[in-house]
């Protein structure tokens, strides 16, 4: 038993035995921790620095009601552009997977998901124009 218990003393001078050194434990709880933290600030909704109508936004922007408009019928497009490419990605995407092409598919969902969440966020845009109001809610955007 002396032998062994001697030779453990040495091997642990000269070798760490500690595994949660080799792994890096506490650089995975710092990076975890940093991790949350920014999810935590990406999806906070961000209060409002200003409360104002919908036309004391367009006078202090000093924008008319033709120029509104036209923004409005740009935004619109711009729903059905970047639908029409969603659609267009999504289809590759499945040709991908057809083909096991497994990165690829991947990418092309990422570019699905990209592509419908600036469709939503022209549309939102779009259902504020017509509303005429600020801080539309997204529950009253599904419903309409």
């Amino acid at each position: 038993m002396g032998f062994w218990r001697g030779t453990g003393k040495v091997m642990g001078q000269i070798v760490d035995v500690r595994v949660d050194k080799w792994v890096g434990v506490e650089t995975i709880k710092e990076n975890t921790s940093a991790l949350l933290a920014w999810v935590k600030t990406v999806f906070r909704v961000q209060e409002a620095h200003r409360e104002e109508t919908f036309e004391a936004a367009m006078a202090r922007l000093q924008l008319t009601d033709t120029m509104v408009e036209e923004r409005r019928r740009q935004y619109s497009i711009l729903v059905y552009i970047f639908l029409a490419f969603s659609f267009i990605i999504f289809a590759y995407g499945i040709y991908l997977a057809y083909q096991h092409s497994w990165g690829g598919v991947s990418l092309s969902m990422a570019l699905t998901v990209y592509s419908l969440s600036q469709a939503f966020r022209y549309d939102f845009w779009v259902y504020q124009f017509t509303q005429r109001r600020l801080g539309c809610s997204v529950k009253e955007w599904w419903s309409s």
